[in-house]
């Protein structure tokens, strides 16, 4: 009885120890079991991922079709093998090069269809030649527009390359695309360009109607976007260059030349501008009627000569008040604006050197600042 009595309680710790012994089991059990379905889980994300296709990076070159018919021609006229170029019809999961070994190669789309293009080129993509230079060019027919970031053809797998590489790298890479309507897209993402960079990159896209996104420029070189809209007859306002510091010699000259929609213009804002950056500019445009505010502190030789030359329907300058100017920076400034209302002039005449500065208005006559302020004609 003693016995039984003392063995009792121990029993029921072992029935204890024993059953907790079980759940421990079972719970280490599920343990087990949680950790191998998410290891099978991991292993499915990772091997759907890899058996996906490879989505388009937004920021590759695209033309998109509009209409039936439309096509897209890369033109490598002098077959350079150092240039490196690539494109893709079906979203990015297969690439391949454009033009090898060939001068032109053609790609046909259909409505809503588009084309990515990327490439590795940290030279750059033109090649100056011997007596002209080489370049690559885009060709388009039907109705097309482009959209994405114009350095994913330098180097497609890099987010940010700020500086635009070699000497005219983009040199009239769209020149003369005849179906090219927008371009409204394209970001000109690079902070500082190269000599030449963009010159006649649009030159005679005579469908274009809005150009691309360049607010991310800061320094425009030697001749950068010289002609860069030249004869864009259809485009109606420019691109905006809001963080614009300094423009170099011939930066913008003939920039919007011969655009003769161009109805809206924004202001340039840099403020040290190289002798002939401007002139010419807006040679032509005879739709715009209010000339740009110009916003620089200090302008060099012939920086704003004939920059409105033949703006017919212009009625309104913009405030003259640059401070620190060179000889002949505002000769023929408005010559045969037949429309002109008046002039502002308003800068220290202390900071002016005197040569050839002044301006032609609609009757011929030369007015210079020494003797009209607020002129009415």
């Amino acid at each position: 009885m003693h016995i039984y009595i003392f063995f009792c309680p121990f029993a029921a710790f072992l029935y204890q120890v024993e059953q907790t012994s079980e759940m421990l089991k079972q719970v280490l059990h599920i343990v087990s079991r949680a950790r191998e379905a998410v290891a099978m889980g991991i292993i499915a994300i990772v091997s759907l991922c890899f058996s996906m296709p490879v989505m388009a990076n937004p920021d590759y070159v695209k033309f998109t079709a509009l209409v039936d018919g439309s096509r897209v021609d890369v033109i490598n006229s002098y077959r350079d093998p150092s240039v490196n170029l690539q494109y893709s019809t079906d979203n990015g999961a297969t690439w391949q090069n454009a033009s090898p070994n060939a001068s032109t190669k053609t790609i046909n789309l259909s409505k809503d269809q588009f084309v990515l293009f990327r490439g590795t080129n940290p030279k750059g993509l033109n090649t100056p030649g011997t007596g002209s230079r080489l370049y690559i060019t885009f060709k388009t027919a039907g109705q097309i527009e482009v959209s994405g970031d114009i350095m994913s053809l330098v180097d497609w797998s890099s987010n940010i390359v700020e500086i635009v590489p070699g000497d005219g790298c983009f040199y009239r890479l769209f020149q003369g695309s005849t179906a090219l309507v927008s371009a409204k897209n394209l970001k000109l993402s690079s902070k500082y360009t190269s000599k030449a960079s963009y010159n006649e990159m649009f030159n005679g896209c005579s469908a274009l109607q809005e150009g691309p996104d360049m607010s991310s420029i800061e320094s425009i070189e030697e001749a950068a976007c010289q002609k860069m809209f030249y004869g864009c007859i259809k485009l109606k306002q420019t691109s905006k260059m809001s963080n614009l510091v300094v423009v170099y010699k011939n930066g913008c000259q003939q920039m919007y030349q011969g655009c003769t929609s161009l109805s809206t213009a924004d202001e340039l804002v840099a403020k040290y501008v190289d002798e002939y950056s401007y002139s010419s500019m807006f040679n032509g445009c005879t739709a715009l009627k209010a000339a740009p505010r110009i916003d620089a502190y200090e302008m060099r030789s012939h920086t704003c000569s004939s920059m409105f030359k033949g703006c017919s329907s212009l009625e309104y300058s913009p405030d003259l008040e640059t401070q620190f100017l060179d000889e002949s920076c505002y000769e023929s400034m408005f010559e045969n604006c037949s429309s002109l209302k008046g002039l502002e002039i308003n800068f220290d005449t202390n900071n002016v050197r005197l040569k050839n500065n002044y301006i032609i208005t609609k009757n011929g006559a030369p007015i210079t600042y020494n003797t009209v302020k607020n002129y009415i004609n």
